[in-house]
């Protein structure tokens, strides 16, 4: 291991899925190919039928199960849900205390690696985050083995936040809202969520629809703040138009979900866009 800050994510939780029928039933359900799941770590979703987000997760291939971190802010929903979707499936869901999740943010290059590929180690499960390259490592560790790692450990995340919010990647504990949002319209088929030709999943066939027919009226942008004090939850204005609100923010950036007409006309016009009490400008 090297000196590098391991950073602690203490929200994060596990389930081991077990089970002859294991692979079929995940790949009827969740966003991204489960087929991908053997040499390499995958991201996805689940959503409700009306294909509004319910939580995302990371599975890594571990033996003969796949073991999902999550959230704990998701956990106990998504097992309920597992439960419904399983009917006779010859699966076992259980929830494990075994492991501890941390990321690593060191540069991984480009030409050497892929996002989710696993680097094998004998006592920690150590993979390529597979929503980007720029988001560096995760590490998954036995806790009987965390000593291995503790002058190094960091319970601060404002430096994984940051990098989220510079990649466009949106925290969804705090950026999303559960049965309402939208994959689409937070930049999920953009860090590899979804796999288009894996075939159905729950919520597909609203999701396809969006992507294929254009249906899309807002999407998330990664804002810089100018002046003023503006806060997560602010409503943002252009042309004196209400055109959307703050999802996040960490310093002078931020996630903001705005509409896409209006966005694109201030990115076009180097316009800043405005806030009750700040200033704001669209970086991408």
């Amino acid at each position: 291991m090297t000196t590098s800050k391991y950073i602690y994510l203490e929200e994060n939780n596990f389930i081991i899925v077990s089970g002859e029928d294991k692979r079929n039933f995940l790949q009827g359900i969740i966003t991204n190919d489960i087929n991908k799941c053997k040499e390499k770590v995958i991201y996805s979703c689940l959503l409700s039928p009306q294909g509004k987000f319910l939580s995302d997760f990371f599975i890594i291939p571990l033996d003969d199960s796949f073991l999902i971190e999550i959230n704990k802010k998701f956990e106990d929903e998504f097992i309920k849900k597992l439960n419904l979707y399983k009917l006779r499936s010859k699966i076992n869901i259980e929830k494990s205390d075994k492991y501890l999740s941390f990321a690593l943010l060191a540069n991984t290059e480009k030409n050497t690696f892929k996002e989710g590929e696993i680097i094998k180690n004998q006592k920690y499960i150590k993979y390529i985050d597979p929503r980007s390259l720029c988001l560096g490592y995760k590490i998954i560790i036995d806790k009987s083995l965390v000593h291995i790692l503790e002058d190094n450990i960091t319970n601060d995340v404002n430096d994984y936040t940051e990098k989220l919010i510079n990649n466009l990647i949106p925290n969804s504990v705090n950026d999303l809202i559960i049965n309402k949002s939208l994959l689409l319209e937070n930049n999920f088929d953009q860090i590899n969520a979804i796999d288009w030709k894996k075939g159905c999943f729950i919520g597909q066939e609203i999701t396809a629809r969006m992507k294929y027919r254009a249906l899309l009226k807002k999407s998330i942008r990664l804002i810089n703040i100018q002046s003023g004090n503006v806060n997560s939850g602010d409503e943002i204005y252009f042309e004196n138009i209400n055109v959307g609100y703050i999802t996040s923010i960490l310093k002078n950036r931020g996630i903001a979900m705005i509409n896409i007409e209006k966005a694109l006309k201030a990115i076009k016009n180097d316009s800043d866009l405005l806030t009750k009490l700040g200033k704001l400008k669209i970086i991408n």
